[in-house]
């Protein structure tokens, strides 16, 4: 007996099978399914590494089967035809996962670029209003100075001829102020 008459022995009643399938034949159907299910189900381990993924790709691979069982060629080999779907099943898959991968990594960096913005943010309008209040605490004069030096930009010059004294009170209330400044925002932070 030849190779060539042997396959066609064992291929002959997997062909009865796929036409009995194509008419929508559940128990044709069932007897495939359990003869390539195993070998369908190490082939997707092989690639997956993950025993629910693969159990996935084979009932998908059953389903579709199902689905289109009216299109199916019983001269064409049967077991080719479902490797070729969980090929294609498997590296969709694996496709999918990579870009989730990818997806999650970029949204792990933003989510930190975000939750430091936020933060620094609010840290820094914290920041802000203890300033805010410890200007407010300082003795008119000093604040009157302070606030031209630093909000009015203005050099102690120009502050020493407005107010009419002496550049050193300007050095000596600016001075002062940012000791008191920095004394009482270190305390905060």
């Amino acid at each position: 007996m030849n190779p060539k008459s042997l396959k066609n022995k064992r291929t002959k009643p997997e062909k009865k099978l796929v036409r009995s399938l194509k008419k929508g034949n559940v128990q044709a159907f069932e007897i495939l399914y359990k003869k390539y299910i195993r070998q369908i189900y190490y082939f997707s381990m092989k690639y997956l590494k993950d025993q629910i993924e693969a159990e996935e790709i084979v009932q998908c691979l059953f389903m579709k089967v199902w689905e289109k069982r009216d299109t199916l060629n019983e001269e064409l080999s049967f077991s080719s035809f479902l490797y070729r779907i969980a090929v294609n099943d498997i590296y969709n898959l694996i496709k999918k996962k990579s870009y989730e991968l990818k997806y999650l990594e970029y949204e792990k960096l933003n989510a930190k670029d975000t939750y430091y913005d936020i933060y620094d943010q609010v840290l820094f309008n914290d920041f802000d209003h203890q300033l805010e209040k410890l200007i407010d605490q300082l003795p008119p004069q000093r604040k009157k100075i302070f606030l031209m030096s630093r909000r009015d930009n203005l050099s102690y010059q120009e502050i020493s001829s407005k107010l009419n004294i002496s550049i050193r009170t300007v050095e000596n209330h600016i001075f002062r102020t940012l000791k008191y400044l920095k004394d009482h925002l270190v305390k905060e932070y």
